[in-house]
């Protein structure tokens, strides 16, 4: 059996916090955030400066955190260092695109995942068991996951959305690479582990050809 799901889908404007109240209220977030639960907010930050397409808007994510603090004053935002081969601290893009400067505004914390302990999920595919190391932050301490990702056309699954956001929390971008090739199984296994409640998608703008 599939648990149902509820989706919101309405026009940005420009009100962010408005559409996102109106979209936490209609899949009663409330149900789902206890007074004093943590809740992790996971953006798409997956270039060295803010590019409009490419990053979840700072804007956004600042409005997901006033329209959170409806519910809960424990809010972590997060992300791992980006790139591949050409890897680029999170820490770095914390400040140039002001989500540093956010979160001590509204008092939350951020982190850079790279830097957190890790802890091994463990599965079997295709004939092999996989060890991949995540955030034990993410595995033990958060009660709701937030997903912000950003609409963008992608070679592999025609469009990515929810689901392949969550790549960025495997810690190392070299390891990201190695797991390439059995990317359905160790996204689906990342993504159950951490057990991702509700997406934020950050539709303003959006990839129509394949990127970034």
């Amino acid at each position: 059996m599939f648990e149902k799901v509820k989706v919101f889908i309405e026009r940005i404007n420009e009100d962010y916090l408005g559409r996102i109240r109106e979209g936490f209220s209609f899949v009663d977030i409330a149900a789902k955030i206890r007074a004093g639960d943590t809740v992790f907010i996971k953006p798409n930050l997956t270039f060295p400066h803010y590019r409009e397409g490419v990053m979840t808007s700072p804007e956004c994510v600042e409005q997901l955190v006033v329209a959170l603090k409806d519910y809960t004053s424990n809010i972590i935002i997060g992300e791992s260092d980006g790139g591949g081969y050409n890897r680029f601290s999170m820490d770095e893009v914390f400040e140039k695109t002001g989500l540093r400067s956010i979160a001590k505004k509204h008092n939350v914390k951020l982190v850079n995942l790279s830097k957190l302990t890790p802890r091994n999920i463990y599965f079997h595919y295709k004939q092999r068991e996989f060890s991949v190391p995540l955030p034990q932050l993410l595995l033990d301490e958060v009660q709701l996951f937030i997903t912000v990702p950003v609409p963008k056309i992608h070679a592999n699954t025609g469009v990515s959305m929810s689901i392949k956001n969550q790549w960025g929390c495997i810690q190392e971008p070299t390891l990201r690479l190695k797991l390439h090739p059995y990317f359905k199984k160790v996204i689906l296994e990342i993504n159950k582990a951490i057990n991702v409640g509700i997406s934020v998608i950050d539709g303003r703008y959006g990839l129509n050809r394949n990127g970034p």
